[in-house]
């Protein structure tokens, strides 16, 4: 498992949708994932520290594991299939014969959402990035050979990449080349 914080949240400039992403403590390798827009604004307002009147979800998640005792000590990315991220929390807790940890499976983007509240950290495995393969030189060597479209919109820009694939588990390659290609300049900023 590698450790990795949040770095921002942005929108993809194609699909209007919003991506969350990683980054691990070296800012080396990088880790985009889409998610949904109610998530990121729960994302968005912790990474803002934005102080709302009333609970959201995930701070209520908050309360509730506190008021029972138990504790986020993580959130772990385990998997991706067909560009869908698995992810589990795992809580730490008081049981009557000592501390005992649970699993819980859970959305990455709520897990995330869980983990700024608490300040656990988040851990991807190494599988999910090999799947992923975004790193800082990869996304360099995009950046270096991207063919230029003149004043065509960064859709237009393409790279050719290996895509990554993994036949033992029948999973198809994901389909990132054309994200890995765009610079921080091409997203807009996530606005709340």
């Amino acid at each position: 498992m590698l450790v990795m914080k949040v770095k921002r949240l942005t929108v993809d400039p194609i699909t209007n949708l919003p991506i969350l992403i990683l980054v691990d403590e070296a800012e080396r390798v990088t880790l985009p994932i889409r998610i949904g827009a109610v998530e990121a604004s729960a994302i968005a307002s912790e990474l803002a520290n934005v102080e709302l009147k009333r609970p959201q979800a995930h701070d209520l998640m908050k309360a509730i594991l506190g008021e029972c005792g138990a504790r986020l000590a993580r959130v772990e990315l385990r998997d991706v299939r067909r560009e869908t991220f698995y992810a589990a929390i795992v809580l730490d807790r008081e049981t009557g014969a000592g501390r005992a940890k649970v699993e819980i499976d859970a959305r990455p983007s709520d897990a995330i959402a869980l983990a700024l509240r608490t300040g656990a950290p988040i851990q991807v495995a190494r599988k999910v990035l090999d799947k992923v393969r975004v790193d800082a030189a990869l996304a360099a060597a995009a950046d270096a050979e991207t063919i230029a479209c003149g004043d065509e919109p960064p859709a237009a820009r393409r790279i050719e990449l290996d895509e990554p694939t993994d036949s033992a588990e029948g999973d198809e390659p994901l389909g990132l080349p054309l994200l890995e290609s765009l610079r921080d300049e091409d997203f807009p900023k996530w606005k709340m």
